[in-house]
């Protein structure tokens, strides 16, 4: 019985991925941005960070440049327990050396600004107008 048990994790560890131990590698960062010249897309390869928290911190410091980390807790989206979480990784001078690797990569917006989900609802209502319209 405890064959069995051991043959089926051992299976199920090394077939199904994220499953046991055979888990994919984080990413590893490093380094730091500075939250008044980051770019968008570099804040968005912080931990917890979404390209619309990146816009947040962008659009905020246009008027209010940050003379601290904690004035993270001024822009939408930012709670003290999601401003620790990258504390480590953010500063308000010196350069932008975030460095990040391994892990999955964000996949980053369709240029047209469409999801995946909306752009196959339309094309489905495409192709169902032109069925009627041949039929």
């Amino acid at each position: 019985m405890n064959k069995k048990i051991i043959t089926v994790a051992l299976i199920m560890g090394v077939l199904v991925p994220g499953f046991g131990f055979a888990k994919a590698s984080k990413k590893q960062i490093s380094g730091q941005l500075n939250l008044n010249t980051a770019s968008v897309q570099q804040l968005d390869q912080l931990p917890s960070m979404s390209a619309k928290k990146a816009q947040w911190i962008v659009d905020y410091r246009k008027d209010h440049p940050f003379k601290s980390v904690d004035e993270l807790d001024n822009v939408k989206g930012f709670s003290p327990k999601g401003i620790d979480k990258i504390r480590s990784h953010v500063n308000i001078d010196g350069p932008n050396s975030l460095l990040v690797e391994g892990g999955k990569s964000k996949k980053s917006k369709r240029a047209s600004g469409e999801s995946r989900t909306k752009k196959s609802k339309k094309i489905s209502r495409e192709v169902k107008g032109r069925e009627v319209q041949q039929g």
